[in-house]
């Protein structure tokens, strides 16, 4: 948050700066007016098609020639880390969860909102049976979730006997190796990359797996696979499986209710 900025309490924000850095990640530190952060987010982390930040675009006509200015938003960062915690637009005072989603869509790359424990100690926080307390609960978890936000980890927070926040260094060694490896998501090649589909199944043991109402789950499934592969990840769909419809949705089941019932060696 500013104040914390601008009265040099900031050593939970430095050291978890420090830990990203140190897996090899550039970091670009940006003070938001709290209320709205669209306007930072233009001004620092998009690069407009002129090379200008934020209004950048080309001016096109619509159908009946008026002038229309075409945005154009190319992100120069690969996830946007929040360290506030509250809502993307509105900050404290409000939510606009619409105006958010529309904003981060269309800017097209992951936003993470990280926990600093404010309203309570490290120490209580670590010694309580429910951990956060409602109030970090609703404006670091709940509300940032709403405008799309993951990866609610505590990197810091005040200590017991302390007066300003410190950084819990080995949470913020944790959370730098998770953004390491969310960015080697997004710029590794497809085909590098593996992806675990998980299918419903209940009661286990009685061939119900794929099971939905009113569903093809494992013709989606094939049709899913299909779709991955010319995405460009690596999968191997059998080519007897393509286009077969309903008989072979029959057949994967009663193939994997076989499997089910074979004992495992």
């Amino acid at each position: 948050m500013r104040p914390q900025i601008v009265s040099d309490a900031r050593k939970h924000y430095d050291g978890l700066i420090r830990a990203i850095e140190a897996e090899g990640l550039s970091v670009m530190p940006v003070i938001s007016t709290l209320m709205d952060n669209r306007e930072a987010c233009e001004k620092f982390f998009v690069q407009g098609d002129r090379g200008q930040g934020s209004g950048a675009g080309r001016l096109n006509t619509t159908g009946n020639g008026r002038l229309t200015r075409q945005r154009v938003r190319m992100p120069r960062v690969s996830q946007v880390v929040s360290l506030t915690g509250f809502s993307f637009v509105g900050g404290p005072a409000m939510n606009d969860s619409e105006a958010a989603a529309d904003f981060l869509a269309e800017l097209n790359i992951p936003y993470r909102s990280l926990v600093s424990l404010d309203t309570q100690t490290i120490e209580s926080w670590r010694e309580s049976f429910s951990g956060l307390n409602p109030v970090q609960t609703g404006m670091q978890v709940a509300i940032p979730e709403i405008d799309g936000a993951t990866e609610p980890l505590i990197f810091g927070g005040i200590p017991e006997r302390g007066v300003e926040p410190m950084p819990l260094e080995d949470r913020c060694r944790l959370i730098a190796r998770r953004l390491k490896r969310w960015n080697r998501l997004q710029a590794a090649p497809r085909d590098q990359l593996k992806i675990a589909l998980v299918l419903y199944c209940f009661p286990p043991n009685k061939g119900n797996i794929g099971t939905a109402a009113d569903l093809d789950v494992l013709a989606s499934l094939v049709d899913l696979l299909a779709r991955l592969k010319q995405d460009g990840y690596r999968v191997d769909v059998p080519t007897a499986l393509m286009n077969c419809g309903l008989s072979c949705s029959m057949a994967i089941r009663r193939a994997v209710a076989r499997l089910q019932m074979s004992p495992i060696e």
